[in-house]
């Protein structure tokens, strides 16, 4: 009896040590099996997508995910159904793809076949690089923009000084 006992709590330190691992990873991590059901996830990954635990429990298909995902306003969708349709339709295909989401998060997402049949996805929300980049391009923009407005203005008030100081200076002189 203390060996079946010394297994299970074996067994239940592993989890807790697998659970603690998952859950303070930054990435998100879905595994579904051949049938496109979820086996486990992260914190992670629910919270990514906005989706609470009970959406996300073991057994829920990937089409129900896409489509929680889709109520919540995740993605800016104009035809959600193809969506739907072509992401499960290829889901057990390895692949890496980046998506903007609507919100204007840009999440990485990696799908890998370790074995089994079982599908693993990677979901790791970019560092703010690309939105930064996009920030500094469109600042520049509106900077060489307001540049060329101001210097223009400056031009013009620098010559209004100049001529007003011309004319102040003749007017003394004159008087």
């Amino acid at each position: 009896m203390s060996e079946l006992w010394q297994r299970e709590e074996e067994r239940r330190l592993h989890k807790e040590k697998l659970d603690a691992a998952l859950d303070n990873m930054l990435q998100g991590l879905a595994m579904f099996d051949a049938e496109q059901r979820l086996i486990v996830c992260n914190r992670r990954y629910a919270e990514m997508y906005g989706v609470t635990a009970e959406q996300v429990r073991p057994g829920t298909t990937v089409r129900q995910i896409f489509e929680y995902r889709l109520a919540n306003g995740v993605y800016h969708l104009k035809d959600s159904e193809s969506f739907v349709g072509s992401s499960t339709s290829n889901f057990g295909d390895a692949s890496a793809r980046i998506q903007e989401l609507a919100d204007g998060r840009i999440i990485s997402v990696r799908r890998q076949m370790p074995n089994g049949g079982r599908i693993l996805t990677l979901h790791q929300q970019l560092c703010r690089r690309r939105q930064l980049a996009q920030y500094r391009a469109r600042c520049r923009r509106t900077w060489q923009w307001s540049r060329c407005c101001c210097d223009g203005a400056r031009r013009r008030d620098a010559r209004t000084v100049r001529s007003h100081r011309g004319r102040g200076s003749r007017q003394v002189a004159a008087a």
